[in-house]
């Protein structure tokens, strides 16, 4: 048994990723479920409470690695839509009944933010006053937000009166450190990783935008920056390509958009990849650009750091701070021009891009799966449980 007890030790996480099963067991969103092996790896017993996922398993899904584990389905709901609200008196009862039940079970209860499961389930930890619990809030945290759900979520999270007990983990610089929170990080390598020899920017210049195609990563404001860009590129006998990688509901915008300006040739759609096809896409990029609206920790940020892939991205969140010391390129998201100037400016300059690489590959391989595991060792271990 975990921690010489023999009495099993049983994990809940609450979570709002969409779950699925197959002869294999149980899996969900890849860079989620890498993190959640992490935590079940320290217990005997884990329950999921999550809803379905709609769509079949592709290349972005993992399994969960663990011998004894039970998917517990929850119903999807949301409060964006007239049916949404019709759907929320009867979603709130089903999942409020199934999730009391699972943290009566639990040793430890894990949730995960913001999201409508994770706000439903910090209501109901107030009843387990005694019991373990860690949050894990993946949104931004140092940025205010103005959507009403997160700005409840943040309030509950940050209260030691109705989080007893608990362990608060944020994407948050060191200065944001509380008793209930502890600035966190995710992690996607192992410190085992050989460090890869830096490219130069040569005649061709790559770039990448990894992430969901959404209205919030913004993946047709990364291809109008590389457009906008070409004539300068050009000047300096430079050409350029962007791989995307990724799937989402814009994906018709961005056909449309690269049919309308002729760069089927500069854009590749690569649509979903494998953590490992993503790698090398990594290590043969110069540039990663993401000009998201908000971010929590961006994983496609730290991930092409680990690469030596200079990032270009929205200067959100904890960006600045990853990105600072000249490890990136830290732009506004809606000003085009000015993230054009700062681009050119490191493309013009062979040395300084060959600095900024190194500096940003050395500073991403202190944020591995091995030192993720011991900051949830230090989390588990911080207080003696009842």
């Amino acid at each position: 048994m975990v921690n010489g007890r023999d009495e099993p030790r049983v994990l809940l996480i609450a979570t709002h990723a969409p779950h699925a099963m197959d002869e294999h067991g149980l899996f969900a969103y890849g860079p989620y479920v890498r993190e959640a092996n992490i935590w079940v790896q320290h217990f005997d017993r884990v329950l999921v409470a999550a809803p379905p996922e709609k769509g079949p398993r592709s290349a972005i899904h993992q399994y969960y690695r663990h011998a004894h584990w039970q998917w517990v389905p929850l119903v999807a709901f949301n409060m964006v839509s007239f049916s949404g609200f019709l759907k929320l008196p009867w979603a709130v009862i089903v999942n409020g009944f199934r999730l009391l039940r699972c943290m009566r079970t639990a040793h430890h209860i894990h949730m995960r933010c913001p999201g409508n499961i994770g706000l439903l389930a910090l209501f109901l930890q107030t009843l387990f006053p005694r019991k373990r619990k860690t949050i894990k809030y993946a949104g931004n945290w140092v940025d205010a937000t103005s959507v009403l759900s997160y700005r409840l979520q943040r309030a509950l999270v940050a209260n030691s009166f109705l989080m007893r007990n608990s362990t608060a983990l944020v994407y948050a610089p060191e200065s944001y450190r509380t008793p209930l929170l502890m600035p966190t990080f995710t992690a996607s390598y192992s410190e085992r990783e050989q460090m890869v020899a830096l490219r130069t920017l040569g005649s061709h210049i790559r770039f990448v935008f990894a992430g969901t195609l959404t209205a919030n990563k913004r993946p047709l404001e990364a291809v109008q920056l590389i457009m906008h860009c070409l004539p300068r590129f050009h000047a300096l006998g430079k050409t350029a390509t962007i791989d995307l990688c990724g799937e989402g509901p814009q994906r018709q915008v961005l056909m449309n958009f690269l049919h309308a300006h002729d760069m089927q040739s500069i854009v590749n759609l690569r649509g979903n990849v494998t953590a490992d096809e993503l790698q090398e896409v990594y290590k043969n990029s110069h540039f990663a650009v993401l000009l998201s609206v908000s971010e929590g920790w961006p994983k496609a940020v730290a991930e092409a750091m680990f690469w030596g892939c200079v990032p270009i991205a929205s200067a959100v969140s904890v960006v600045p701070w990853m990105l600072g010391e000249g490890r990136g390129v830290a732009v506004k998201p809606d000003n085009e021009a000015a993230a054009a100037d700062k681009l050119m400016s490191v493309v013009g300059n062979e040395g300084e891009y060959a600095a900024m690489a190194g500096r940003a590959m050395r500073w991403s391989r202190g944020f591995t799966l091995e030192s993720f595991s011991r900051e949830i060792d230090k989390v588990l271990t911080a207080r003696k449980d009842d």
